[in-house]
């Protein structure tokens, strides 16, 4: 014989089948943390996934008013060249109305020597 008694092996075997169990709940309580883990990591990458949709909208949304930047760049050259012939065009638009009254002057006293005074033509 070995030299271990009965009482030694069914000892043995308690202490082997208390770590066996300590074990399982180790096993059982890495499963939980596993499961956890990988429900964490589902979210993140939703969570990736929205970050990226926002960025895109956010690079979208630059280059557009970037765009519209552009236009009033353009639109403020437009009418900065406008204020500048103005002056010209008031100065005109005066001639134009003091010939227009001018005009409409001499029609008025044409008529009004037609019709008053007889025999004016």
């Amino acid at each position: 014989m070995s030299g271990t008694t009965t009482t030694e092996r069914r000892a043995d075997h308690g202490v082997l089948l208390a770590r066996l169990e300590q074990m399982q709940g180790d096993l059982v309580d890495m499963k939980s943390a596993l499961r956890e883990l990988t429900a964490a990591v589902g979210r993140l990458a939703v969570i990736e996934e929205k970050q990226s949709n926002t960025a895109a909208t956010l690079e979208r949304a630059f280059t557009a008013l970037q765009k519209v930047e552009d236009r009033n760049e353009k639109m403020d050259i437009r009418v900065k060249d406008l204020e500048l012939a103005m002056p010209g065009l008031k100065e005109i638009r005066g001639w134009v109305i003091g010939g227009i009254v001018s005009g409409v002057g001499m029609i008025g006293f044409a008529v009004f020597k037609l019709v008053l005074v007889p025999g004016a033509i």
